[in-house]
Parts: structure tokens; sequence; C-alpha cells
């Protein structure tokens, strides 16, 4: 068996016909493509809890590079982000984890992942997962206007007078209502009912100058459908006999049509699939092609000119991919008052072969579970990554074993298909593609200077450890500061001055967290799991009492933050003496005030001014280095002219302080802060920010057999078992297991990932 990975599947450009040579597709933006997919534990959870998530990264094919950074945000129904997640992929694979916070408001939630240069292409191309919590109490959503309780989809984006086009509709409020399309004489033209999920499919035919709308009935206002369009062209697809069909019809004058030569061309992910030329002087005109030469998933189907205008267009679907066979086998012993799960998975190819990769797999309380409210790695990479909107039932869609899986398939496509892309030139980007923690900015030089001549320092800090960087701008004054990877964040401080001392201000590029649409889905949540949460509150909230009976009470005093403790990029523990300098209270330059600090001595050295004096640490053989603000002075001489008063301290560092690069390491440190002038903050042009790296991830922990605390254990699991790196071997199998106390319920596990070779294998037992 040809066994080419599915993934790249995913965005395989190929052509079926020849004549593409005539074709502009050079034109298309190539920018690559990329997607994340999250497989996380469960679909409900309780505060207070952890989300435990893998990261599942694919890229298209003319990519050069890959993000290796990506972001996991949780998002309330007010659309706000409530926590926030960083993690860092290697060879498109992550690990990770999400607390929820203790007082987290029970409702639906949205899990969103993607990379910044994800968000070039907007927030639909992300992944997103609604999740429900059980909290202290129920989240208030946001009251928000619908403008209509139906909305109307026709295919190929528009109605045109005279000509027959299939709608797809969306009901809000009664999904198994019957509705009534209604002429301008409030005539009944036809009577439509949905078929799934408030969703459904009419064909329909628009007269001229006619207006329809649809109404409930029992209901005089209604929603109208789009207006038709006086001339255009229509778009249907089908399945039929093996074959892919397009139908394309049209009512243009001949002078119109004979403008323009058209083409009718399937693409994905800006990739050309196949493009066939089309005669439309000889109507209908019908193109077909061979489903098993087409690719599984949803592509896109155009009607575009020469100019590559699409006229219509739409998401289709022609088959499922091949997958792999993952079987879990689970079995339980019992030893004592222990039980222990075994689970065994086997993966195999289609076509029987035994398959080697890697995979996560959860073991969960099946009551906060629900397997059809959740895309698997297959029908999100396949289907749902190309939906906008929450889809509430997934797994009601994307069954191969059903007889009408295609048609339900449609009934998305249709609804809450959308075109990503446009079939234009390569457009600028905003985001950049990040292949590690980077922190990005620009130099605000004036015209007449060149980048090569600035230079850029950066002191780093986080907790006791300090870094020192310098580098250059690039040609267009932009710089990244990278290769760096770590949890938590720094302070970083930033400078650019040129040799001759002179400071230029910098402006940092920041990721931004992107804005949602998210609405909450209107199903109600189970009042079992509610009131299972009242009670562990209660119960928790008692265990807390007692514990405070017990400790008796404590006085916390809060220490009030030092404000140079934020320029300062090291420990206090260099410092060897320090000066406050009172406002208004003393006069003169920097240079003439270090004699009064102690432990500074002013030595007489020459220079081509003449013998002048410079400042030395007590002790230290050589002349002291001048920082200002967390930046070394190469040339101290602005500094040292400066008036005293715009200093608020002075702090003398011991000889073996090396954090500021090394420089002067041997004849010590003076530091001097800047103080506001007048009450108004000092215009500096050194730049102070927070790096943020990457989030703590925790290991998931299994008990072992030295745990006896743990079957006599009273706090409530939900998870059971959690593992992201499960590996099958040359044989397809992978073993696990883990202990289970005597009170838990049998487990429900479901288990995802991929082979070497690009095989998606997805598996859930209940």
């Amino acid at each position: 068996m040809n066994r080419t990975a599915i993934l790249a599947l995913l965005f395989l450009g190929f052509c079926l016909t020849a004549n593409s040579q005539d074709f502009p597709w050079n034109t298309v933006s190539r920018q690559p493509v990329e997607r994340l997919y999250v497989h996380h534990d469960r679909t409900s959870y309780y505060a207070g809890e952890t989300v435990w998530m893998k990261i599942y990264q694919t890229v298209s094919e003319e990519a050069v590079n890959a993000s290796g950074v990506a972001y996991v945000d949780l998002v309330n129904g007010q659309r706000k982000v409530v926590a926030q997640a960083k993690y860092p992929l290697q060879n498109g694979r992550g690990t990770g984890c999400m607390e929820l916070p203790e007082d987290l408001p029970g409702g639906r939630y949205l899990l969103r992942a993607y990379t910044r240069w994800m968000q070039n292409e907007g927030e639909d191309g992300f992944f997103r997962q609604e999740l429900t919590v059980y909290g202290p109490q129920t989240e208030k959503e946001e009251s928000r206007q619908v403008s209509s309780d139906i909305s109307f989809y026709p295919e190929g984006g528009y109605l045109v007078e005279n000509l027959p086009s299939r709608i797809a509709f969306e009901t809000r409020g009664s999904r198994s209502q019957q509705l009534f399309i209604l002429d301008d004489n409030n005539d009944t033209v036809m009577a439509i009912r949905p078929m799934l999920h408030g969703k459904g499919i009419f064909t329909f035919q628009p007269q001229p100058h006619q207006r329809y709308r649809a109404v409930v009935k029992g209901k005089s206002s209604g929603t109208p459908l789009p207006k038709a369009l006086k001339e255009g062209f229509t778009l249907h697809t089908q399945l039929k006999s093996g074959r892919f069909q397009v139908r394309l019809s049209h009512n243009l004058p001949p002078e119109k049509v004979l403008r323009h030569t058209y083409s009718l061309v399937l693409h994905r992910n800006r990739q050309l699939i196949v493009q066939t030329e089309v005669d439309v002087s000889h109507l209908p005109a019908m193109i077909s092609y061979p489903v098993k030469e087409l690719p599984a998933g949803v592509f896109t189907v155009s009607l575009i000119d020469e100019s590559c205008h699409a006229y219509c267009e739409r998401l289709a679907f022609v088959r499922f991919p091949e997958q792999l066979n993952l079987n879990l086998t689970a079995s339980e012993s019992k030893e004592k008052a222990e039980r222990k799960i075994k689970i065994t998975l086997h993966a195999t190819y289609p076509d029987g072969t035994l398959a080697q990769g890697e995979f996560s797999l959860a073991a969960v309380n099946p009551l906060l579970e629900e397997t059809r409210t959740r895309f698997n790695m297959a029908s999100y990479l396949f289907l749902g990554s190309e939906l906008k909107g929450n889809v509430t039932q997934p797994a009601d869609y994307w069954n191969p074993s059903l007889p009408n899986a295609t048609e339900r398939i449609e009934l998305l496509l249709l609804t809450q298909g959308w075109r990503r892309y446009s079939l234009k030139q390569n457009t600028p980007t905003v985001h950049p593609m990040e292949t590690g923690l980077e922190l990005r900015g620009a130099v605000d030089l004036p015209r007449k200077k060149k980048p090569e001549e600035v230079t850029i320092q950066a002191v780093l800090r986080q907790d006791s450890l300090y870094e020192y960087a310098q580098f250059k701008p690039d040609s267009n004054r932009h710089f990244v500061l990278g290769g760096t990877e770590f949890t938590g964040t720094k302070d970083a401080m930033l400078s650019a001055y040129d040799k001759n001392g002179k400071e230029y201000a910098l402006n940092i590029d920041l990721p931004i967290t992107p804005k949602t649409m998210y609405t909450p889905s209107a199903v109600p949540m189970r009042e079992r799991l509610m009131t299972e949460w009242k009670v562990k509150r209660q119960t928790d909230q008692n265990r807390i009492t007692e514990r405070i009976w017990e400790l008796g009470e404590v006085e916390i005093t809060a220490r009030r933050q030092d404000p140079i403790e934020k320029k300062r990029m090291y420990s206090s523990a260099f410092v060897k003496s320090a000066v406050e300098i009172e406002t208004n209270k003393v006069q003169g330059t920097v240079i003439n005030y270090l004699r009064r600090v102690p432990g500074i001595t002013m030595r007489s050295n020459p220079s081509h001014y003449g013998p002048r004096l410079e400042p030395y640490v007590n002790g230290a053989p050589q002349k002291a280095g001048i920082v200002l603000d967390g930046i070394f002075q190469r040339d101290p001489e602005i500094t040292y002219a400066m008036d005293i008063s715009q200093i608020a301290r002075i702090e003398v560092l011991s000889p073996t302080a090396t954090m500021f690069g090394g420089f002067n390491s041997t004849g010590g440190i003076i530091c001097l802060y800047t103080r506001p002038v007048r009450g108004e903050t000092v215009n500096s042009k050194r730049t102070v920010c927070e790096w943020i790296g990457y989030s703590q991830t925790k290991e998931f922990y299994v008990p072992d057999e030295t745990d006896k605390n743990f079957p006599l254990s009273s706090q409530p699991r939900n998870t059971y078992y959690w593992n992201p790196l499960i590996k099958t071997n040359a044989k397809g199998y992978a073993e696990v297991s883990f202990p289970m106390k005597g009170n838990e319920g049998k487990p429900l596990v479901h288990c995802e990932g991929i082979s070497e070779e690009g095989y998606i294998g997805t598996a859930c037992q209940e």
C-alpha cells in the first residue's frame, strides 16, 4: 500500500489535468498555512481542576519553518480571556496543562489554541472547543441582540433571478418547527423543515421583482431571504456514481460572457488540486471528477476568470480519509483493596500492517465527558478546521458508518463553512512566525541614521539570574531577541545607542491576545453535576474552617514594593553601599556628587581634556563602570554631566558584580537611577518590559505501589489517567496501567495520535 502521509494530504497540491499552464496560479498567495489540534482529557470540569492537553501541529507543504510557540486561551461568555497558557512546539507536538481558577463561575467556556502566525488568517482558523465548567455560581452571559432567528446560505454565494439554487438554512429557535416561504403577495411558495439540529436544505428559484421571506406558523413577521441578483452565475455540486459533479448556470448576455475566460478550480489552502477551463456559452455546463482521485476532507470549489476574480464558490467534501485502526482493550485486576486497570493499545494501518506512532490517552469519569460534543483529530483536521462558530454535536455529522454521512456534512459546509483564503497576491503579514520565544521591536531612528551604526543592549532578569546581550537592528530597523527558552517571566531592559553614546527610542512588539466572537451554546447544564459541585464546595469549606481553628490566627503584613526594584537588574546582595538623594536638597553635577558617596574614591586620570577626577570603587584596581537605569554607559561623560537632581538613588556594587556583560567586573559598578522631573515621567529612551515565557507544565501524577495512602484518600478524582507520550512498538502495541480507588466507577478511555507515516488514529471505549 502506498502510505502517503495523511497530514501531508491535508495540504497536498496536485493536478488532474494538464491545461493549468494558462492559469495564473503564480498570482495566488503562497503564505504557509498552520493548524493546531488539541486533544484534552475531558469536556466538563469542576472549578479548580486541571485541563490536560496534547497539542498537534500541521503545516502546509510550502512552509520552510513552523511556529514553535502555541497559545491556549480559555474564554468566558463575556468574550473575556480568563486563563492563558503558552507552550513550546517541537516537531509539531506540544504538551501542557491549564489550571482552572478555584473561583471560576460555572458555565460554558471556549478553549482555543493558535500560533501567532495563525492570527493573520483570523480567529476562525483557531482550534476551538467548548467546555463546561461547574463552579461556585453560574456565569452570567452577556445579552446580545440576535438579528434573526433564521439564517440563509445560498450554494455558491448568491441567488440569481430565474436560476434554481440550493439554499441551506439554520434556525436558532424551535429547531424542528416548519417554516413557510412567502412572496410579496403573502402567498405561500413552499414549506420547509430542518433536517438536523435546526439545519436544512431546499431548492428555490427566485422570480424577477420579487422579495421572499420565511415565517414560522402563527407569526406575522419573518426573515427575508437574500436578495437575488439580476445577472450572475449559480453553482451546484453533487456526488453521483463515484464522481464529483459540478453544474454551472448563468443568465448573462452573450457580450458579457465573451469578455472573460472562465475556469473551475478545486483548491485547498492555496494549493491547486485541479483546474478545468469551462465553456459557459453552452448551458448548463457540467464538469465531473472521479472521487477516488480527489483528496479526502474539505476543499474549495471556485469559478474564476483569468484575473482570479471569483464569481461563485463553496466548500466541498467527497470522501473520508483512511485512518489507523486503533484497538483499545481494558482489563481490571484486584489486589486486596486496590484496583488496577491495564489498557492495551494496538495500532494497524488500513491494510492491516502494524503501525508505530505517538499517541495521547485519557481515562476519565464518564459523567464529565461527552464524546458527541467534541471533534476528534480526524473530524477536526478534515472538517472542523474549515468551519466557523460552535458545532454543538460534531459526532452527529462526522460518522462514516451512516449511509447519509456525506449529506450530514453537507449541512455543515453550507451553513458553517467559510472561505478562508483570497485568490490574490501575497498580502502583508501583521503577525510574524515565532520559531521560539522572541522579543521583537524596532528602533526609532532619524532618516539619516544608518541602522548598522546603532547597537542594542538588553539586560534580562529572572529571579536571581541575569543575562546580557548586544545585537544590531536589521536594515529595516527591526530587531529580534531570541535563542532562549524559559518558563515564567523575565524582566527585560533595552536601550539603543550609537558610538557617541546618543540614545534612541525603542518600540517593543508584544503579542496581542486576539478578540473572539464566541457565543456560548444554549444546551442546559446538568443539574446533577451542579449539585455535586455544591456538595463538594461545602465539604471543602468545612475542611478549611477546621484547619483555621487548628492553626490559629496569623497576621500577614505586605511589604511595600520598592519603585526602583523594577529597574534593578541584580540582587541586593551585590550592593556595597547606597545613597538616597532627596528632592531639591542637593545641587551640582553627578561627577561632583560621587565623591560624597560611601565606598567611592575619586582619582585623577589624564585625558585629552587634561587631568580629571574619575570614580573608583574602594579596593578596586580599575575605574568603576557607570550604569544608568540598568544600561551600561561606555562613554560616561554625558552621565557625569547630568544634574544630580535628576538622580533618585546611587548604588555601589562590589568588584565581583558581572551582571552587565562582564564590563569593568574588576573595577566595580556604580548604578544610578533617575527620578521623574517636576512630577512628570522622565522621557527615557530605555524600554523596560516583561518578557513572558512558557507556562509551567505539570506531570500527571500516577500513584505507584509504594503510595499506601492512595486507596485511603477521600480526595475525588475525575481524570484517572493521562499520558500524552504513548508510543507503540514495532508490533504496533503499547500498554499502560494505573490504580483506581474502590469507589471510582468504570473509566471512559479515549486515545488519539499519529503514526510515523502520518496516518491519524482515534479510538474511544466507553
